[in-house]
């Protein structure tokens, strides 16, 4: 597949390869980063909480953004501007917390219970849960 991708671009290649995997899996769900390197030029690319870091030699340079409702202070204020319900787990381990009562684990967005703004996927959690990537390119 990425052989078609060799003369173009690293972000048209990127967004081909993403479109790629919303259509096979749309209703399953998972995390995702996917990183090109093309010549001298790096580009990451992510949803979710998968992660990648660069090693330099000197330091470490995390090229990729957590979308942990929990962690991510703009993607938490997306979700509630959009009405989304979010809670821990309740202890009864059947679905969200219920007001005023202590939860388990990390923020998640119900119905669904997903712990990600962000997913390939996922359908059935609501159209707030969206496929659209961080990039960075180094």
């Amino acid at each position: 597949m990425h052989e078609r991708c060799c003369g173009r671009s690293s972000l048209p290649c990127t967004q081909h390869l993403w479109d790629l995997a919303i259509l096979r899996y749309r209703h399953a769900g998972s995390t995702v980063t996917i990183v090109l390197i093309t010549g001298r030029l790096l580009t990451a690319a992510n949803v979710g909480d998968s992660a990648a870091v660069l090693d330099t030699g000197c330091s470490l340079l995390e090229l990729t953004d957590s979308h942990r409702i929990q962690d991510h202070v703009k993607e938490k204020a997306r979700l509630l501007a959009a009405g989304c319900n979010l809670a821990q787990l309740g202890f009864h381990l059947q679905g969200p917390a219920r007001p005023k009562e202590p939860g388990v684990g990390p923020l998640r967005i119900w119905p669904g219970g997903l712990c990600v703004s962000r997913s390939i996927g996922d359908s059935d959690a609501g159209p707030e849960i969206v496929p659209l990537p961080h990039v960075k390119q180094v």
